[in-house]
């Protein structure tokens, strides 16, 4: 993700200031298609505080795909599937006893 964000940014600043690309040196956007290349900056704008976050917590994130895969493992009746459903080899708990004391007032 990182390494995407920054070809975004790269490309982004080649588009609106020029620059070398490859053995091509190109000029800024004409002022024409500047309108929509602005747009597309805001959005970035916006898109990139997201990666950023993202990115900012992915230890975390690597870290929780690690523990589930790790449930899903070694317990099969508590795995997360895409279904969220449980797996069929599992038999449901029984329900539980509705005590007396429970009711409305």
């Amino acid at each position: 993700m990182q390494q995407s964000r920054d070809e975004f940014i790269a490309a982004l600043k080649l588009l609106t200031q020029g620059g070398q690309a490859t053995d091509v040196s190109l000029p800024p956007t004409s002022d024409a298609v500047k309108p929509q290349l602005d747009a597309l900056t805001k959005e970035w704008e916006k898109t990139d505080r997201s990666v950023q976050l993202v990115l900012a917590q992915s230890k975390n994130l690597i870290g929780l795909a690690t523990a589930v895969r790790l449930i899903n493992t070694n317990n099969p009746c508590c795995s997360i599937s895409p279904s969220r459903s449980r797996r069929s080899n599992c038999s449901p708990r029984p329900p539980r006893a509705r005590s007396p004391f429970q009711g409305s007032w």
